[in-house]
């Protein structure tokens, strides 16, 4: 082989091993973004499961307070408020319970 192509293998090569760490590196930092997304995802998911659950007890507890003097007082020591909802004529689901400032 002549001295130029010799230099052109040597040349290649390095390029070449340069590429394939370069993709090495890439990879690591692309498992540790997947890592954080799948973090972030098993948060969020956490998140809504508990606002899911949330309002399925607040539902719960607007309707215990439509007849639940207890519980309407309840509600009332916490900034929630059925009796618009309850003037209305509406059973007050948990969407319909307005905040309003306690009266303390």
């Amino acid at each position: 082989m002549k001295k130029w192509q010799v230099l052109s293998l040597v040349g290649l090569n390095t390029v070449i091993l340069l590429a394939a760490y370069q993709l090495k590196v890439l990879g690591k930092a692309n498992s540790q973004i997947l890592v954080e997304i799948q973090a972030q995802q098993t948060m969020v998911a956490r998140v809504t499961m508990m606002q899911k659950f949330r309002e399925s007890l607040e539902q719960d507890i607007a309707n215990a307070s439509v007849t639940d003097a207890a519980m309407k007082s309840l509600l009332v020591r916490h900034v929630y408020n059925s009796s618009a909802a309850s003037a209305a004529g509406i059973t007050p689901p948990a969407t319909n319970l307005a905040p309003t400032p306690s009266t303390k």
